[in-house]
């Protein structure tokens, strides 16, 4: 019997392209999680097809933060030009190298 790969939420690895589009930073995965499901629902037609994904950053002293990115993107301008979209829809964003 062969076991199911383990599925990865934090891990850009897991994701192929190059780079990402960040959304915001949560203090934990359940609000990065909540943040996703939102924009699913206000911008459905925008973020469709596209996979979220949270990297946990331990900041030291800052905290840890959980980084709520979308994508993949083939290349920067790809996921700046998405960036731009989602800032045109009211969502800041910013872009970030895998």
């Amino acid at each position: 019997v062969t076991q199911p790969a383990p599925v990865s939420t934090g891990s850009a690895n897991a994701l192929s392209g190059s780079h990402l589009v960040q959304v915001g930073a949560f203090r934990s995965q359940e609000e990065a999680d909540g943040f996703w499901s939102r924009l699913e629902t206000r911008m459905a037609d925008y973020v469709g097809g596209k996979a979220p994904d949270v990297e946990r950053a331990d900041l030291g002293d800052r905290g840890v933060y959980y980084r709520l990115r979308i994508g993949p993107f083939s290349s920067s301008d790809a996921a700046k030009t998405y960036c731009e979209g989602l800032k045109s829809r009211g969502q800041d964003c910013l872009v970030k190298a895998k």
